[in-house]
């Protein structure tokens, strides 16, 4: 697998997955069912993950398939897809653009390429670990932001008191120069862009969070989970730009430093 294959393939995807978006995005009469962990669910996710599952089975046989609607699909082959069907439903749901389809390609478990694409918003971009590009156009965070005028976003701004040292967070945001919750996959499409600075999830699942990590690392961010170790193995995650992270880390765990 290239980046060219995987590029090729993740964008047949999105022109294919495009009508689905298109006939239940704000639609008044859209159902919106409650899983077993309470997260939301759409028609338009279970028909995207079975197309795209489909494809996937028709081009790649033998490679296994972990989605969030319909769980691991082993294969017998080393390497294996992951994929969100739409991360960001409640968005999506509500009419609100700010969400996305997420394709990673994981080699002996490693992320090594992802995706992330919306073709109602015309957003394609794709990673690999060493350049990230947006559009054809090549992303890269920026650098030089101190933390009193960054834009820091998050998905919930009451998930970390759940899941993680909420009167911490809390003190980091009073910190940061501006703080919005332009959350899910979208926080991160404008992190690799240069439009912020740093982005927190408290709490995340594989399908979340793995297609992301070759975009933000191709784009020159620095990636952890919310403690500082590596987020690949994590459930949480932290990304920032070089200069930031480190601080973001010891603002998040007083505890420890």
């Amino acid at each position: 697998m290239t980046i060219d294959d995987f590029t090729g393939f993740a964008r047949s995807l999105a022109e294919e997955t495009a009508p689905i978006l298109r006939q239940h995005f704000a639609d008044p009469g859209l159902r919106i069912d409650r899983k077993d962990d309470a997260s939301p669910v759409t028609a338009a996710d279970r028909a995207i993950e079975d197309l795209v599952r489909r494809r996937i089975r028709a081009a790649f046989p033998g490679e296994g398939i972990l989605g969030e609607e319909e769980g691991l699909e082993t294969g017998s082959a080393s390497n294996s897809w992951i994929l969100d069907p739409i991360d960001g439903t409640r968005s999506f749901a509500a009419g609100c653009p700010l969400f996305a389809t997420l394709l990673g390609y994981l080699e002996n478990g490693r992320p090594r390429f992802g995706a992330v694409f919306n073709p109602l918003l015309d957003l394609f971009c794709v990673g690999d670990g060493r350049t990230t590009r947006i559009d054809g156009r090549e992303a890269r965070i920026r650098t030089g932001v101190p933390l009193p005028e960054a834009t820091l976003l998050t998905t919930d701004l009451f998930s970390a008191q759940r899941h993680q040292d909420g009167a911490a967070f809390e003190a980091l945001l009073r910190e940061a120069g501006m703080v919005r919750t332009w959350g899910d996959c979208f926080g991160y499409m404008l992190l690799v862009r240069g439009g912020a600075d740093v982005m927190l999830d408290p709490i995340m699942n594989a399908w979340d969070l793995l297609p992301l990590v070759p975009i933000l690392e191709g784009a020159g961010v620095v990636l952890s989970d919310w403690q500082g170790g590596d987020c690949t193995q994590g459930t949480s995650l932290v990304a920032a730009s070089p200069d930031l992270h480190p601080t973001i880390i010891r603002r998040l765990n007083p505890a420890s430093g």
